[in-house]
């Protein structure tokens, strides 16, 4: 049964890259998915691994590729622009917003140039278990830089779609286009500041995802340069990855259990399934909390604010590992949870998708479609939302494309233009 999830997603890849005549959002999400199922395979099937003794139950796999099936639907047809003209109602909007952005972030980075360069100085294993503030001492302003980061780097993926936006529709000049860029990677100046590797493989899937949404209106020329840019950055990225990688799980084991150093990517990527079916078929549940779900509610609500390390304490599994979006929903919300969520979330998704004029998208559709896009994207190792500060970046982005919702010109007009 380990084998299911590989050749159901795989198929489903197959049959939506026929169906549509092309690789969108959908088919990027299948992949991702299928292959961390295969690696699946490969860690279950080594035997001096941890989760070779894992039972898997037929229920949990059916559970695992339904469900996620359902959440993959909304991206699986007309997940990409050329299949809609997308009207942006208020170009004044949209630059306030972009410089706003811009100078926050940008100034930040700034701010933490010295910290940053120190930082990679620094060993990453060391750096993750002490703390930036254990190891390195911060003045005044890098603290500025950190706070500006804390609250404001997690737009990065409204900040992607604004560069994606401009670079194909918009002949904005080079410099404000590279200082859009600039200000998204925020995030994984964020990260390093931690020793961390997620930051920058969510920033770079969120990167190709907005590649495979705009790249069917983006013109040639400019295609070509988005492509080159991209494989130049990815690696550099690449090498910080298996730098970090290589520094963190350097010696932490010996003779034969001595995996991690070498398996650790694979494992990274390849233990979700194996988590999830850990949980679905051993965690027994003795209460539900919405704290991780909803976690500005759960402390508005409760006179001690959530504790994620306390939180773990109190269950006997380890629960700190990666077992998709899912896997940590189970945990909290249980089965009926996760059914509720899920209909809610589809519904919401087919929606924000229905588009209110012919052939036509607005950009406000477009800034949510890859906010709850991001969910399932991101949850690919675990449910990336569950703090306040990532929180702040989902109501950020309802906000703003309220704004553009009240402050578009007559839509007729806007479409009238763009078919001009």
């Amino acid at each position: 049964m380990i084998y299911i999830p590989f050749i159901y997603f795989l198929s489903l890849l197959i049959i939506n890259c026929y169906r549509t005549k092309t690789f969108n959002l959908g088919s990027f999400l299948l992949l991702l998915y299928a292959f961390s199922a295969l690696l699946s395979v490969f860690l279950y099937s080594v035997d001096f691994l941890k989760y070779h003794d894992i039972e898997i139950r037929l229920s949990s796999v059916i559970f695992y590729c339904v469900t996620l099936t359902i959440f993959f639907l909304p991206f699986m047809s007309g997940s990409q622009s050329k299949c809609y003209r997308v009207l942006l109602p208020d170009k004044k909007l949209f630059y306030g917003i972009s410089l706003f952005f811009i100078v926050i972030n940008c100034l930040a980075i700034l701010l933490l140039l010295k910290a940053m360069l120190v930082v990679l100085s620094i060993d990453p294993k060391t750096l993750r278990e002490a703390g930036l503030y254990n190891v390195y001492s911060v003045n005044a302003l890098e603290a500025i830089g950190m706070w500006i980061l804390g609250h404001f780097s997690d737009f990065y993926v409204l900040l992607l779609v604004f560069f994606f936006y401009s670079r194909t529709y918009l002949k904005n000049p080079a410099w404000f286009n590279i200082m859009l860029l600039v200000a998204s990677m925020s995030t994984i100046v964020n990260g390093l500041m931690s020793g961390g590797r997620t930051q920058t493989i969510y920033w770079i899937l969120v990167f190709i995802s907005c590649f495979l949404y705009f790249k069917g209106d983006m013109p040639k020329r400019v295609r070509k340069k988005v492509v080159l840019f991209s494989v130049a950055l990815f690696s550099i990225l690449t090498v910080y990855l298996v730098s970090v990688t290589m520094m963190r799980f350097s010696g932490s084991f010996s003779g034969a259990t001595d995996y991690d150093e070498a398996f650790s990517l694979l494992d990274y990527a390849g233990q979700i399934f194996l988590n999830f079916n850990d949980f679905f078929a051993n965690f027994e549940h003795k209460g539900y909390t919405l704290a991780r779900i909803f976690p500005f509610m759960y402390d508005w609500l409760h006179a001690t604010n959530f504790d994620l390390a306390v939180y773990k304490r109190s269950i006997q599994m380890d629960i700190g590992v990666f077992s998709t979006f899912l896997g940590d929903w189970y945990i909290d919300m249980g089965i009926t949870g996760i059914v509720l969520y899920t209909i809610f979330y589809s519904a919401a998704a087919f929606f924000i998708r229905r588009n209110s004029l012919q052939n036509s998208l607005k950009f406000q559709q477009i800034l949510l479609f890859f906010l709850i896009f991001q969910l399932p994207l991101n949850g690919l190792f675990y449910y990336s939302l569950y703090n306040k500060t990532a929180m702040i970046s989902v109501i950020g982005t309802i906000v703003i494309a309220v704004l553009f919702r009240f402050s578009e010109e007559d839509v007729i007009e806007v479409a009238a233009r763009e078919a001009a």
